[in-house]
């Protein structure tokens, strides 16, 4: 009895110094690791039987949730990386090659068939490049405990008459937004540089050389060359109560005053709108190549497992749509604001955008703009009465017509990004990249007009500065509603 209660506590001794041992070893590979730099290796066959290699990608990081280090003026945000296994670059002879005029797709499509317990969807992809680092870009939805991936990337090789080519490379992510059972998800796709990729695929990591669910055409995301300020509006996904989004006066005067202030392009996220009532107006914006609608209908399965469709226009929907709509405006346009249909991102002392731009620091990651409310009242009808002009009683601009809004205040800001600062965009404030801030834009210099109905605790105060633009304001609204001939909503 003795004997045993010396060989269990002798084994026990072992034990305890085999993992201080290896607990020491992950302590010095860490030390020896850069900061936030996550190492895994992957070594065995996969079920397709293809062997996968001992390899470490320098692209696998992880940022430890916490504060970056350009986030103590912009918040405490918390950048998850999401580690995936690596492998070793790798082709399949059974895997058929994509042409290269892939179609490029507006909607969802599955990594893995859907089942109950997986949920793991794409949306779109671009090709990026930062800090002199090209990858190709993923937008997606992914379940919080989904299965590792992979990328199959289609690629033009440079120099050889456009061979296409096909190969694995290893994946990583970042979360976005991790609101409860699903991450609003990017997720990265490493490439050579001697090759021209034009179509990716994500595919299960267990089994890299299976047929994938999902081909996705690579839209460029380079940032443009010109040192111009150029300005995109990126528009949260629209939605209405009864039938769909039909406003068109809101519509119209809300792309006008944005025009009228700088900006250039705008890409809306089309969830619930009443194309009957806004065609007239969606037509002629596209034709003057001022304006994108993305359809936004969330994945086939999302409805059993959330709150739908509240969960998804206003939280993870809402942060993946803006997400992508950075990724797809920065190939042309330097900045990018991020605002709802009923906010107005307004520079003081009649000054544009590029104006605004040229006395404010230079490359901030992003310029926040306090918020003020305007009271509506519930009632445009009677406020836009007290008016003579006949343009105001048709049309009921609120950016004149509820002139009375509340001091500026920290709560429910809006942005404008530095495209080329910044990798992921949620509602109130951006993801930014290493070495970039977030520059809060004095109220006499710039302030969010934000136009809600009554409310309780909004008292306000008058002010008449948008009332400076009622002539151009009304001018640009009945000319836009005499070319279209659309029904007037309110």
């Amino acid at each position: 009895m003795l004997y045993s209660k010396k060989i269990l506590k002798l084994w026990t001794s072992l034990v305890t110094l085999c993992a201080l041992a290896l607990g020491a070893a992950l302590l010095w590979s860490a030390m020896q690791s850069k900061p936030g730099e996550f190492k895994y290796v992957a070594v065995g066959k996969t079920k397709s039987g293809m062997n996968i290699s001992s390899h470490e990608h320098e692209d696998s990081k992880r940022i430890v949730p916490g504060r970056d280090a350009n986030t103590k003026a912009n918040g405490s945000y918390k950048n998850e990386e999401i580690s995936f296994s690596k492998f070793s670059t790798m082709k399949c002879s059974n895997l058929p090659l994509v042409s290269p005029d892939v179609p490029l797709t507006q909607q969802w499509m599955p990594v893995i068939l859907p089942s109950n317990d997986s949920l793991d969807y794409v949306f779109a992809a671009y090709l990026y490049t930062n800090d002199g680092r090209r990858r190709v870009v993923v937008t997606s939805m992914t379940s919080k405990n989904h299965v590792p991936f992979v990328c199959q990337i289609w690629a033009r090789s440079k120099g050889s008459e456009g061979k296409v080519t096909h190969r694995i490379t290893p994946c990583s992510g970042r979360a976005v937004m991790t609101p409860g059972l699903f991450k609003a998800t990017l997720l990265y796709c490493t490439i050579k540089t001697d090759e021209e990729p034009f179509a990716v695929s994500i595919v299960q990591a267990k089994d890299p050389c299976s047929a994938p669910h999902n081909v996705l055409r690579i839209q460029d995301a380079s940032f443009p060359g010109d040192k111009n300020v150029t300005v995109a509006v990126c528009v949260k996904p629209l939605y209405g109560s009864y039938g769909g989004f039909n406003r068109t006066a809101r519509l119209v005067e809300f792309i006008e005053i944005y025009t009228m202030l700088g900006a250039a392009f705008f890409t809306m996220y089309a969830f619930d709108l009443n194309y009957n009532v806004t065609y007239p107006i969606l037509k002629y914006y596209k034709q003057e190549k001022r304006l994108s609608i993305i359809p936004w209908h969330a994945p086939p399965n999302l409805k059993q497992f959330v709150n739908y469709p509240k969960r998804w226009y206003r939280d993870i929907g809402q942060t993946i749509a803006q997400t992508d709509c950075l990724y797809r405006s920065m190939r042309k346009y330097t900045h990018v604001a991020m605002v709802d249909i009923d906010e107005f991102l307004i520079p003081r002392s009649n000054m544009t955008f590029q104006k605004l731009f040229s006395v404010l620091p230079k490359h901030q990651g992003v310029y926040t703009f306090r918020n003020r409310f305007f009271r509506m009242d519930n009632n445009p009808q009677r406020l836009s009465a007290a008016f003579k002009d006949s343009r105001i009683r048709k049309y009921r601009p609120k950016t004149i017509i509820a002139p009375r809004g509340m001091r500026a205040i920290d709560k429910r800001p809006k942005y404008i990004a530095l495209a080329k600062g910044t990798w992921g965009a949620l509602t109130h404030r951006a993801k930014l990249n290493h070495g970039y801030k977030d520059y809060v834009v004095p109220v006499e210099l710039g302030a969010m007009h934000h136009y809600r109905d009554y409310i309780k605790s909004l008292a306000g105060e008058y002010d008449p500065y948008m009332l400076s633009y009622k002539e151009e304001i009304l001018q640009r609204m009945e000319y836009v509603f005499n070319e279209t001939k659309a029904m007037l909503v309110n």
